[in-house]
This record gives C-alpha cells, sequence and structure tokens, in this order.
C-alpha cells in the first residue's frame, strides 16, 4: 500500500521569522523591508490605506493645518495647484471626477494615498516636488519650534564625532543604547530621530500646546516617521503615547505596542536576545545600502569605522555596569554587614571605634573605565578588585565568629541574672566566679577584636587602593601624551652651529675673518637657543592644553548637560564650545580660572551661551572673510560688544594689568570684550578676548573688571 508523503509549505510569516534570523549584508532594502511585512508581530503601516494623521480628513480642519505648514494660505494654495497640475494617465481621471472639490481638500485626499501621493509628485520636477512634498516642510517646522535645540544638535552632528552623535540621540531614545552596542549603527536615520525627540519632550512635558499646535506636530511626527526605517519608527512610536494619534494604524514591533510596553522595563529585556541582535542587524544592513551624494564618496569608506567606533565607545559603559552590579548586589551588603557588626562588637566591648577608618561612601564609587584605560587594563583592574575583594577579609567568617564569642558572654550575662534573683551564699560564690570568667572572656575578646579590626582594614585598604589605581592610570594617561608631545616638538627642533677653524696667529687677515664668523656663529647660535626655548615654551603650552583635552564622553557629558540645560553653569559653557567648535576657539588658563569664580547658578548662563555661540561662529566668521570689526559687530546686537577700553582705563598701569594675560609665554593686552550682564560681583559678567590667526582666544570670562571711574 502506498503511503502518501504530504510536504508543508511554510507560510510567509514563518519564512519572514527564518529571514529575521538570516539577515545579512547582500539583502536589498525591499528584501529587508518584507521581512517585516509579512509577520504579524510587526506593524509599521506598509500596507496602510491611509497615510496621514486622522484629523486630516476633516475638510475644515486640513484645510487650516495645510495653511499653517506651509507658512502661509497662499503658499498652501500654491502647492495645491501645483500638484494638481500633473496631468498623467494615472491622474486626469481623478482630477476630472473630482473637480468641483477645493484644492486643499483634494490634496489632503491624494496626499493621504500612498499610491495617489505617488502618482503625482512622481509626475513633478525635484524642484517642483521639492516645493510641493509636505516632507520638504518639517525641517523648517522643527527649526521654527526648536530652533535652539537644533542649533545645539547641529553643532554636535558638525563636530564630526560619531560616538558624541550617537550618545546624543540616546538621550532622547535610550533604546538605541543596545542597539549601538551590537552594530547597529544609522546615521542617516539620526536626524529623523532628533526630531522625534524634540517633539516628545515637547509633548509628555510640562509645557502646553494648543490644539493647533498639537495638530501641526502630529503632522510632522506622521511624515517624518514615515521617511524612517520601518523598524526604529516603531520603535519611536510605541515608547510615546501621545504619537499614536499621528497614525491610521497602530505600531506594533514583536507584539509589543504602546499600551502593552512596560515603561519600567527596557523594550530589549521584554523581547528575545535574537530579536535585539536582528534589530542591530537589521540597522547596520540599511545604512550599508544608504548611498551618499556623489561628492561625498567618502562616507562609504567611514561608514564602517564609525560603527567600529561606536560599538568600541560602548566599553566602558558595559565596565561601569558590570562594576556597578558587583557593588550593589555583592559588594555594599558584605560591607555593611562589617560596619554593622564592628559597631554593634565594639559597643558592647566599650571600644571606640574610629568611623573614619570605615567611610560609609566606602563602596560604588562613580568611576568612568573609559575616562581612564584601554578596555583590557580597566578589566584587569576590575576583575583584580573582584577576586581579592572576597578573599582580602572574610566577613561572613568575622561576623561568625564574633557571634559565637559574643554568646558566650551572653549566656555568662544571663546565669548571673538568673542567680542573682536567689541571693543565696552558693549562688554569690557562683555570682563571683561566673564574673571572673565574664571578665577573662571580655579582656580576651577585646584582644581579638582590636586585631581583626586591624586586619578587617586591609579590606577597606583594598578598595581606597583600587580607586588611587584608576586615577593614578588616568594621571599616568595624561603625563605620557604630555611628555610624548614635548618630545615630539622639542626633537623637531635642531640647534646646529658649524665649527670653528684654528687658525695661523701670523695671518691677520684669516684671523679676522674667523673671528667674524666666529661672531657670526655666536649671534646665530643664540638665535637658535632663543628659538629652542620659544618651542620648549609653546610645547609647555600645548601640553599644559593637552591636559584639558577631553575624551568623547567627557564631552558628550558636557554638550548634554548644556543642550538639555541640566543645571549647566558658565564654566560648562567654555567646555561646551571647547568640545564642539575647538578648530575655533583656544580657552587659556586664566579664562578657565576667572570663570570658576560662578559656583553658584548664575542668571547670565543663557545669555552668555547665546553671545559665545555669535562670537564663534557669527562675529568669527565675519573677521577671517575680511569684514571690517564695525560690520561683524552686529552679529552681537547691540550694547553687547565693546571693541576698546577706555584710554583712562588703559592709562593707568593697575587697571591696564588687570586686563593682561598670558598668551603663548608672553603678556598681551586683551581689550575686546562681551557684556553678559551690567551687575557687579557674580551677578555680572564680562567676557574678553581677541581674534589671533583666525581663532578667538578667550583670555577672562568673570566679573565686571574695575575702570577708572569704579577705582
Amino acid at each position: 500500500m502506498n503511503q502518501q508523503v504530504i510536504l508543508s509549505t511554510p507560510t510567509l510569516e514563518e519564512s519572514a521569522i527564518a529571514d529575521d534570523k538570516r539577515l545579512h549584508s547582500g539583502m536589498s532594502l525591499g528584501e529587508v523591508f518584507s521581512v517585516d511585512r509579512h509577520r504579524s508581530n510587526m506593524e509599521m503601516g506598509f500596507d496602510a490605506e491611509y497615510m496621514l494623521p486622522p484629523a486630516l480628513r476633516h475638510e475644515a480642519y486640513s484645510v487650516n493645518a495645510w495653511n499653517q505648514w506651509y507658512g502661509s494660505q497662499k503658499a498652501a494654495l500654491r502647492a495645491a495647484e501645483t500638484l494638481l497640475s500633473v496631468r498623467t494617465q494615472e491622474t486626469t481621471p481623478l482630477l476630472k471626477r473630482l473637480r468641483g472639490v477645493k484644492p486643499l481638500a483634494l490634496m489632503t485626499s491624494i496626499l493621504n494615498s500612498s499610491p495617489l501621493s505617488r502618482a503625482f509628485l512622481s509626475g513633478l520636477s525635484p524642484a517642483a516636488s521639492a516645493l510641493v512634498s509636505p516632507e520638504s516642510r518639517v525641517s523648517h517646522y522643527i527649526q521654527s519650534q526648536y530652533g535652539e535645540r537644533y542649533s545645539d544638535a547641529c553643532e554636535v552632528f558638525t563636530a564630526g564625532s560619531a560616538t558624541l552623535s550617537a550618545r546624543l540621540v540616546e538621550y532622547y531614545w535610550p533604546f538605541m543604547g543596545a542597539l549601538h552596542d551590537r552594530g547597529g549603527y544609522s546615521p542617516n536615520s539620526y536626524w529623523s530621530m532628533l526630531y522625534l525627540g524634540f517633539i516628545a519632550k515637547k509633548l509628555n512635558g510640562d509645557e502646553k500646546m494648543t490644539a493647533n499646535e498639537r495638530g501641526q506636530a502630529m503632522i510632522a511626527v506622521n511624515l517624518i516617521c514615515r521617511s524612517m526605517q520601518p523598524r526604529l519608527a516603531a520603535l519611536v512610536v510605541i515608547h510615546t503615547k501621545a504619537f499614536a494619534e499621528a497614525f491610521t494604524y497602530s505600531h506594533k514591533f514583536y507584539g509589543l505596542t504602546a499600551s502593552t510596553l512596560d515603561p519600567s522595563r527596557s523594550i530589549w529585556a521584554q523581547v528575545t536576545a535574537e530579536d535585539v541582535q536582528a534589530t542591530a542587524d537589521y540597522l547596520s544592513i540599511i545604512a550599508g545600502q544608504f548611498k551618499p551624494e556623489p561628492q561625498n564618496h567618502y562616507e562609504e569608506i567611514l561608514l564602517p569605522l564609525e560603527a567600529w567606533a561606536v560599538v568600541n565607545a560602548g566599553y566602558g559603559k558595559h565596565l561601569k555596569e558590570a562594576y556597578q552590579r558587583f557593588c550593589t548586589e555583592h559588594a555594599a551588603p558584605r560591607y555593611q554587614r562589617l560596619r554593622e557588626a564592628l559597631q554593634r562588637y565594639g559597643e558592647l566591648l566599650e571600644i571606640k571605634l574610629n568611623q573614619k577608618d570605615y567611610p560609609a561612601d566606602l563602596i560604588g564609587r562613580s568611576v568612568d573605565f573609559s575616562d581612564v584605560a584601554t578596555p583590557e587594563e580597566a578589566l584587569i583592574m576590575l576583575r583584580m578588585l573582584m577576586t581579592f575583594e572576597m578573599k582580602n577579609f572574610d566577613v561572613e567568617a568575622f561576623t561568625a565568629d564574633a557571634d559565637k564569642r559574643m554568646s558566650k558572654i551572653s549566656e555568662i550575662h544571663q546565669a548571673i541574672t538568673q542567680r542573682s534573683a536567689a541571693p543565696t551564699v552558693s549562688n554569690m560564690l557562683q555570682i563571683a566566679k561566673l564574673a571572673e570568667d565574664a571578665k577573662d572572656q571580655i579582656l580576651a575578646n577585646r584582644d581579638w577584636f582590636k586585631d581583626m579590626y586591624n586586619q578587617s582594614k586591609a579590606y577597606v585598604s583594598l578598595w581606597s587602593e583600587f580607586y588611587e589605581r584608576v586615577a593614578s592610570v588616568k594621571a599616568k594617561k595624561t603625563v605620557q601624551s604630555e611628555k610624548a608631545h614635548l618630545a615630539k616638538v622639542v626633537e623637531s627642533t635642531v640647534v646646529s652651529a658649524s665649527p670653528v677653524v684654528t687658525v695661523p696667529n701670523d695671518h691677520a687677515a684669516e684671523l679676522g675673518l674667523a673671528l667674524a664668523d666666529i661672531e657670526h656663529l655666536s649671534t646665530e647660535l643664540r638665535e637658535s637657543k632663543a628659538e629652542n626655548h620659544r618651542l620648549r615654551a609653546a610645547a609647555g603650552a600645548m601640553a599644559s592644553k593637552t591636559t584639558r583635552e577631553k575624551n568623547p564622553l567627557e564631552c558628550a557629558a558636557v554638550i548634554n548637560r548644556v543642550v538639555m540645560r541640566q543645571n549647566h553653569k558658565p564654566a560648562d559653557v567654555l567646555d561646551y564650545f571647547d568640545c564642539v567648535a575647538k578648530d575655533r576657539i583656544v580657552v587659556l588658563d586664566s579664562a578657565r580660572r576667572s570663570v570658576s569664580a560662578y559656583t553658584a547658578n548664575f542668571d547670565g548662563t543663557e545669555r552668555m551661551l547665546d553671545l559665545m555661540h555669535k562670537l564663534v561662529y557669527g562675529y568669527l566668521d565675519a573677521i577671517n572673510t575680511g569684514s571690517p570689526d564695525t560690520v561683524a559687530r552686529k552679529a552681537f546686537g547691540p550694547k553687547a560688544y565693546s571693541a576698546q577700553e577706555s584710554q583712562t582705563t588703559l592709562s593707568d598701569a593697575r587697571l591696564r594689568a588687570m586686563r593682561e594675560f598670558a598668551y603663548e609665554g608672553k603678556k598681551r593686552l586683551f581689550t575686546r570684550h562681551l557684556r553678559v550682564g551690567n551687575a557687579t560681583g557674580q551677578e555680572g559678567m564680562r567676557i574678553y578676548f581677541d581674534i589671533i590667526d583666525g581663532l578667538v582666544v578667550l583670555a577672562y570670562v568673570g566679573p565686571h573688571l574695575e575702570v577708572r571711574s569704579s577705582s
């Protein structure tokens, strides 16, 4: 009897799930997107019937919304009329049927349908399409509504650091950290994610939005998400419930939606590890498919290097997480038991302890491993700490032994108490014997406790030495870089002199020439020594500047504080520009010393940031392109800038000296200054600077300096 063999054919969803595990760089964008299109646990609007926010389907609202989106009624009508001017085999029949519909309402119907939108926009020239397409207005909307954050982000991105850019995106969307760590580097999506981050912050914050403002925000969210990589769009939307009203469909990411996602836990803890890696691979593949403009062909070369840099920049974060976990789960509880035991037994034995020997903050002090060592060196340091932390002093054995010893004393004390209730002669004799035993036990335990107390200090020393080692590695790196830089500069200085030729005494003429040669060579030697001294001084200045160089994570912290306005102080503003505009600005030590006077919050920090931005960009560019100071100063607006000090002030030697600062080993007079605030003391501020070799050189940032009238 023949058996019929039935072969099962995998469904589209089963194939998509299998493809998810086989994502590879050879896939086309269509193949990558099809992986999600055919999965029931993924919803990203691929086949959505309606594209625009639901509110735009109401004619009265849509007309008003388009007027605002395009800037005016005239601009909106011009866009609609341009769109409706397209006559093709696909568009002409529709336009005839809808001849009586108002232009803006008709534009809504067209743009709301993906096939119709493509049919009409593809019939326009690139210039006309850019004028009509709603997406073309997204950047204008963001700049008009979030201008300050937009310009700050521009400075981060133009600084050229892939890791800084990635960290800024992670600030708005923390879920990106896990993807970056697994190679999911997708810089062509960063601007879209930042735009959505700006909007989400406003929607989720305390700042109120009118109905019209909210409607415009929903249009922007819809358009931005439609232009993004679908998985990233889904991740953003399910993390921001307010975004749901921008769509006619619900986004779904591996079965999670905005209503089922647990916001108290990372999304990556709510899906499988395979899903996380598949998403990182997905982003990497799409980034590899991105084709830069022909003039930026080098981006294809840099992209894998930047991805590598972003992945490796995360090592410090992972080491820090491991360190914090070790402290929280193991070391801190053990140290707490040790402190409590020492305190309790010390009181029982009437031994006074020095609290400074066991500081409460010993375990878990802040350590940034990426700032102090290479990954391997940091890992060795962490392994040594974890390995010897338990071996150095056995806290459990100490507490068990102490409990046992204290138990014996407690038993004697209890026996004495019981016999005291019946003060017979025999009991009194027994009490005397017990008291003698207790005395011996207490004295012995005191000696034992003191010995254990001293031994336990080694546990504290282990942690103290760990922190010192971390600091010494950082200092060693700084010193090494200084020495290497100094050696390089000094070695480049060649001091040479020709040998002196001995001449017979009887040749007077030749002797005279020789003496002249010697004098000439001596002059050259002195000049060479002077040049050598100057280069050494310059090397010293450069080395001192090197000590202020910040690594990317330090810069990221400063940039985040300033960009997100998180308790930023004037010193942070200087560090901010030192990070994002280091090719435009030099911050002298005198400026850093003077700005350190502002230890509390300074009311003029925002104005300082604004004026510094105008100085480093608008004013400097104007000066460097040949504009006179009378023209360049307009960048600051009225009453903010002064090019000179009064002659009465400069003629006073003491007041003049206040405006002279060390630059490249010499005193230099700085008179150009900005007025941040006119109050006295730390409530006011002046910024003294000069333009030297095409750079802004900051010499003083501090309270108003004395003038002749106030001295």
